[in-house]
């Protein structure tokens, strides 16, 4: 029985334990819900305490907003008034002008009309005067501009002339160089055929054959080129056959002293291998002449200027054919060695190029002496231009010293028809009368 109320006692303290310990949770909870509402409140009265002060700052605002929307509202309306003001008065003034400028207007017109009958009559003598003495002037003044101006377009017409010609005369060459070419290379097979191997004979016919090429390819003898001229360098005694003159201070050598003795054996035998001997002694006389041609030294020489390169004539087209079949690396021997190979077709259409190369700088310097005689033609023209500008001032300076004259005729103050005219009704005696126009102008511009 006791052990039952022991149990009983302990339960009933649990439960008194457990119940307490619920009441203080719940306390506790209270507390904190309390401390939250009290933060709340605060921060709620902060926040209404900042609305409250928006608003009234917001009315402070509006107050002043509206009295400044018065002040502005008074100040429109004053503007309105006083614009309404000055559009009378503007349009009072603006009749008022319109009056007295259709007053002017009229007074002008009159005084235009009594001036220029005035004008007419006095100056037409002096004008006429005037007129033939600067018409000579003028003359004078313009003469040299117009030789000037026929000078030019002659030189003009005279460039564009020779040019037309020059075009002409290069088609008909050109048609014809293949003939021609055609017959120099006949001859030179007709006269190496007769030569039978004399060397001597050979190198001038080759400088023969080469003159003749010079003569048509146009180039001028003593110009544009030089034949058989000697010069000394080191010792050294040259004779070069032909130096060619290019524009630009530049030179080119011809050399035309090459044999032909192996080629004429060539044509001449009929044995194959006797040929061939020929055919190898003629490509290995070539390459010795343009070894000892590589060794001249022509650069050296003071009367040559600007040397590219040596042209080694074969006045025979066949002969040269025949080498370059045979040792093709001859053209790049002599190329490396500044030597160009040519025939006389080569040669003639090399020359030819040089000869346009020349009348384009015969051209060019007209078109320049063309343009110094537009900048003297332009010179004299701003010349005249000032000497007519300075005609023009004599002018006006005369035509204000008539009027200064007239003013002090008619229009002025104490004019001396004014004067004249008050003498007479003074009792002067008199025995003319001043012309009625200058009395009525007289008249007018009193009334004015």
């Amino acid at each position: 029985m006791l052990e039952i109320l022991l149990v009983i006692f302990i339960a009933l303290n649990l439960v008194f334990i457990g119940l307490s310990i619920w009441l203080m949770r719940q306390r506790k909870g209270q507390l904190n819900q309390l401390d939250q509402l009290s933060h709340q409140r605060l921060e709620w009265a902060s926040e209404q305490a900042k609305l409250l002060e928006r608003a009234h700052n917001h009315e402070v605002q509006y107050t002043s907003l509206k009295a400044e929307q018065a002040r502005d509202h008074q100040e429109l309306t004053r503007l309105h008034q006083q614009n309404a003001e000055l559009k009378t008065a503007l349009s009072e003034r603006e009749k008022k002008l319109i009056e007295q400028e259709e007053f002017v207007q009229h007074v002008k017109k009159q005084l235009i009309v009594e001036f220029q009958n005035a004008a007419n009559e006095l100056f037409q003598e002096k004008t006429q005067l005037l007129s033939a003495h600067n018409e000579k002037e003028l003359s004078q003044l313009l003469q040299p501009f117009r030789e000037q101006v026929k000078q030019f377009s002659e030189q003009v017409s005279k460039t564009y002339d020779q040019e037309s010609k020059d075009r002409v005369a290069l088609h008909q060459e050109i048609t014809h160089l293949k003939g021609l070419n055609q017959k120099i290379a006949q001859d030179a097979v007709d006269l190496t055929q007769a030569l039978k191997g004399q060397s001597k004979v050979q190198g001038d016919w080759g400088e023969l054959i080469l003159e003749r090429v010079l003569e048509l390819s146009g180039l001028e003898k003593g110009r544009e080129y030089e034949t058989q001229q000697s010069f000394s360098t080191g010792g050294q005694h040259i004779r070069p056959d032909v130096i060619i003159r290019l524009p630009g201070q530049r030179d080119v050598i011809v050399d035309a002293k090459v044999s032909l003795s192996a080629y004429e054996r060539y044509c001449h035998v009929d044995d194959a291998k006797a040929q061939k001997d020929a055919l190898k002694q003629h490509v290995m006389s070539l390459r010795q002449h343009v070894k000892g041609l590589g060794s001249k030294d022509y650069q050296a020489l003071a009367q040559v200027n600007s040397l590219d390169f040596v042209l080694l004539f074969v006045p025979i087209e066949a002969a040269f054919s025949c080498a370059m079949h045979e040792e093709p690396s001859l053209l790049n021997e002599a190329l490396a060695l500044n030597i160009i190979l040519v025939t006389p077709t080569t040669l003639l259409a090399t020359l030819r190029t040089i000869q346009n190369l020349w009348r384009l700088e015969h051209q060019a310097q007209n078109t320049k002496e063309i343009a110094d005689k537009a900048g003297r033609l332009y010179d004299r023209f701003v010349g005249f231009i000032a000497d007519l500008d300075k005609i023009g001032r004599g002018l006006e300076s005369t035509q204000k010293a008539y009027e200064s004259a007239y003013s002090k005729l008619s229009t002025g103050r104490g004019n001396l028809v004014r004067q004249s005219e008050a003498l007479k009704k003074m009792g002067a005696n008199t025995s003319k009368a001043i012309p009625e126009h200058l009395l009525s102008h007289h008249d007018l511009v009193e009334e004015v």
